[in-house]
């Protein structure tokens, strides 16, 4: 495996193995269908091209970074962007090495290395800071990085992580606070908080086994998912470091996810019912509930492309032949689906307050474009 697809396996490792619907497979496994397909599910999409295209009124800018590779399961793959609409992510060139990119508002493009190969952005503020993972030949490690919106990179590691690419980097708030998880010396996972000064503290649900910590709001806030001895359930960690958790709908053990969390406090996750079938689901300040579909998913909709501060969700689900597409929830209810013109296969990975989506999608040539979604 090429230096840069280890660290899109290791850092994010959902994009490994392919789990659809089963609640008691480790909940990193989850987010599967959402980041890159396996070779099957290129294969089904390509099948599937003629029939599912979900085309809408919103005005879209694809993203390919200049020295992204174009051949079969190539391209440009966007994964966060800021208030500005800067997006950034991942692209491997003709030699088969991974950078990060930055793609400004204005169009520009620049190119993130940390390393001789191996560099994926996972997060960038309004401030234009951005974080993610590099891969670090001289010790097989996967770090952490910070580079400041002056161009000084801050490398990082929480100090009980365990030798090799256990770290993933998720998400950079405006305070510049970083958070992630690990795979500590003893095996298990667990979340880290690293602070605008370099503080990394490190932290596990009480009585969990693995602890996931994904994305944050502004007041350091982190919601994301845990598993105990019952299966998964949700949490938040707020920034004094109390907890709380929460199960869906489903109940203890259903594959709870808490992905996404607002500056408001409002939470985006899915969990699956006893049926085994997926549903979206926004988590209320008061700790109620709202569950909803997308009209056209079978058997999943997923909760985890973003809720911005006004409660607008942004997400995917699978239509009648496994295939992804997009949708957007307004904070009223209203849920439109979406695919980018030339999408066969959709993923959304974040949204901001204007409504704006980034994500990237595979065309029938099977290469992948980043895009920005406008309404």
């Amino acid at each position: 495996m090429k230096p840069a697809a280890l660290l899109f396996a290791a850092a994010c490792a959902a994009c490994a193995t392919p789990a659809l619907s089963a609640p008691q497979q480790p909940v990193r496994n989850r987010l599967a269908p959402f980041a890159l397909p396996s070779p099957t599910e290129i294969r089904n999409a390509l099948q599937h091209a003629s029939h599912h295209a979900r085309r809408d009124t919103a005005q879209y800018t694809i993203i390919d970074e200049p020295n992204a590779a174009q051949g079969y399961g190539q391209g440009t793959f966007a994964f966060t962007l800021n208030s500005s609409g800067a997006a950034a992510g991942w692209y491997e060139d003709w030699l088969g090495k991974g950078h990060g990119f930055e793609r400004a508002s204005d169009g520009s493009y620049k190119t993130i290395d940390v390393g001789k190969t191996g560099t994926v952005v996972y997060g960038i503020n309004d401030k234009g800071a951005v974080a993610g993972n590099y891969v670090d030949l001289k010790t097989d490690r996967c770090p952490g990085f910070l580079l400041t919106p002056k161009g000084k990179t801050k490398k990082f590691e929480p100090p009980d992580a365990e030798t090799g690419c256990g770290e993933y980097t998720a998400d950079i708030n405006n305070n510049t606070s970083i958070s992630g998880d690990y795979q500590g010396a003893d095996g298990l996972i667990h979340g880290f908080l690293r602070t605008k000064n370099g503080t990394i503290t490190e932290f596990s649900v009480p009585g969990a086994i693995n602890t996931y910590s994904w994305w944050m709001n502004d007041s350091d806030a982190i919601a994301s998912p845990y598993t105990d001895s019952n299966g998964d359930h949700g949490y938040i960690r707020a920034a004094d470091g109390t907890f709380t958790t929460f199960d869906a709908p489903g109940g203890p053990g259903r594959g709870n996810i808490a992905a996404r969390i607002n500056n408001p406090g409002e939470v985006q996750g899915d969990y699956f019912d006893n049926s085994n079938v997926l549903h979206a689901l926004i988590r209320k300040t008061d700790g109620a509930f709202i569950v909803y579909d997308a009209p056209d998913a079978v058997q999943r909709t997923g909760g985890e492309g973003g809720i911005n501060n006004v409660g607008d969700a942004a997400g995917v689900y699978l239509d009648a032949n496994g295939v992804p597409h997009g949708y957007i929830r307004a904070s009223n209810g209203a849920l439109t689906e979406f695919d980018p013109p030339g999408s066969i296969w959709t993923a959304v990975w974040d949204i901001n307050d204007n409504d704006v989506i980034t994500g990237f999608y595979m065309d029938a040539n099977a290469v992948f474009h980043g895009y920005l979604r406008i309404p």
